[in-house]
């Protein structure tokens, strides 16, 4: 079911009804039911990858609690771990895989070939199987007891608001939210809706724009030049943003109209200052994930700076293999790694630089500088993100070598798929982001449009409504961009 849809609001009216009418004790029970029928909506066949993923789950973390032997708990969570992951790499990666092999098998003059098999990506299988991943480690580590009712481990698996895109939750943040009962709070509907209004806009009047001139320029490289790349890649740098986190923003209101708080996944990440801290701020929760449940295993930062940069360059390639199947994906994680392995070992001789040139690095001026470099840096590794790796390369060479600012000063910059007033409403979607972004680290902007009067409330309510209305991208001939991060 497309969140960008009128099913998806009549289901999503419906269920807060519902919700709201049952007995206390019974609602989440019917968070379950209702999780159940939204997952179907997409294909019935994706159920039973989900109810595998949670029955395995299920059975190893009450397994496990009850042994004493820690070699037979190691086996049990080696196991299990390879069962769940290795269900998620056959069907992301089995189709890429065979064809790799078969290539490789025909060049060496060997007749054997595996067999070609479409293979199905269950919806949000990416996310859903490292969310249990985890709570199978947490309980072998003993963070907490192991859920005996497996109908509410159900529940913290399927929450329908999450289970598409994340976040990735913990089970001693969420599960607890969710069997405690609510009662009908004005607040939480209100700022709830309110976010799901901020991730429409994001979503319909920047991402699905900017998409347009993305698409225009990526799928047809061949005809453009490198400003025009350069101008794509910025763009697809706003579109992922406002694409995956206008989404969070729905999901997050959506559960916060039940009661029910999910983590915030991002935190303002194109106003970092460095790799490391964009990382801190985008996707919040896989980066935690990666932390806890690889990174740190792996050593982390305590056995010297060699295991250290090691380990990262590995959680940034295991990011690149999750999020898709190409050798893109996996050039993009290295990127980020090696950005980060490079980042550590300069630091000390820019601080030395810094110091004797006598930087003041509190100013304005120089922060800025640094959110600009992190930006740029962020912006050329999301061009493998978004091409294949030749296309990539082209792009790049094409950036650097064939640049011509004659882009700008003609009506070129007007044939990359988005006439001058939809660029321009694309620009001042982008200054309305950035402005909301600059409030947002000063004040809550909920709260503090919640003291306002009744009269101004509903007139920033109406006019955002209007403005998605008027200016989201739909109409005649739209099909709505699939959310991006829906394919990981």
């Amino acid at each position: 079911m497309n969140l960008i849809s009128i099913s998806f609001i009549v289901f999503f009216a419906l269920s807060v009804f519902i919700y709201y009418i049952i007995p206390k004790k019974l609602q989440w029970v019917g968070l379950l039911a209702l999780s159940i029928i939204f997952y179907l909506q997409s294909d019935p066949a994706y159920l039973i990858f989900l109810i595998f993923s949670i029955i395995s789950t299920y059975l190893f973390a009450i397994y496990t609690s009850k042994l004493k032997n820690k070699i037979q708990k190691k086996i049990g969570l080696f196991f299990i771990i390879f069962l769940n992951i290795g269900l998620l790499f056959v069907v992301k990666f089995y189709s890429f895989g065979s064809s790799i092999l078969n290539i490789l098998l025909h060049n060496l003059n060997i007749s054997m070939q595996l067999p070609s098999l479409k293979m199905i990506v269950p919806l949000g299988i990416s996310f859903y199987t490292l969310q249990v991943i985890g709570y199978c480690i947490d309980v072998y580590r003993e963070k907490y007891k192991a859920e005996r009712n497996i109908f509410k481990y159900a529940l913290f698996v399927s929450f329908f608001p999450h289970i598409i895109q994340g976040p990735i939750a913990r089970f001693d943040q969420l599960a607890w939210q969710l069997s405690t009962p609510h009662k009908f709070e004005y607040n939480n509907v209100k700022f709830g809706l309110q976010l799901m209004l901020y991730g429409f806009f994001k979503k319909l009047v920047i991402a699905d724009r900017v998409a347009i001139l993305v698409n225009q320029v990526f799928n047809n490289y061949i005809d453009y030049s490198g400003l025009q790349f350069l101008i794509a890649a910025i763009f697809y740098s706003i579109q992922i943003y406002t694409d995956f986190s206008g989404c969070v923003d729905i999901c997050r209101g959506v559960a916060q109209t039940f009661g029910i708080n999910l983590a915030r996944n991002f935190e303002h990440p194109y106003t970092s200052k460095s790799i490391a801290e964009f990382w801190r701020r985008w996707h919040m929760s896989l980066s935690s994930w990666f932390r806890d449940y690889i990174y740190i295993p792996l050593g982390g930062n305590r056995k010297g700076n060699s295991r250290k940069y090691l380990n990262v360059v590995i959680v940034f390639l295991v990011s690149g293999l999750w999020h898709g199947v190409g050798v893109h994906f996996i050039i993009w994680g290295l990127i980020h790694g090696m950005y980060q392995v490079i980042g550590f070992i300069i630091k000390p001789i820019k601080d030395k630089v810094y110091d004797l040139m006598k930087v003041d690095r509190n100013t304005f001026s120089f922060k800025l500088g640094q959110t600009i470099v992190t930006f740029l840096l962020t912006t050329f590794a999301w061009i493998f993100f978004r091409a294949n790796t030749k296309q990539a390369v082209y792009i790049i060479v094409s950036i650097f070598t064939d640049f011509n600012l004659n882009t700008i000063l003609t009506d070129s910059l007007f044939t990359l798929g988005l006439s001058w007033k939809q660029f321009m409403i694309s620009i001042i979607g982008i200054a309305v982001l950035i402005m909301v972004s600059m409030l947002q680290k000063k004040f809550s902007i909920r709260e503090k449009l919640a003291s306002q009067t009744l009269w101004f409330r509903w007139s920033i309510y109406l006019t955002a409504i209007l403005v998605i209305v008027i200016f989201g991208v739909y109409g005649p001939g739209y099909s709505g961009q699939q959310f991006i991060y829906m394919q990981f």
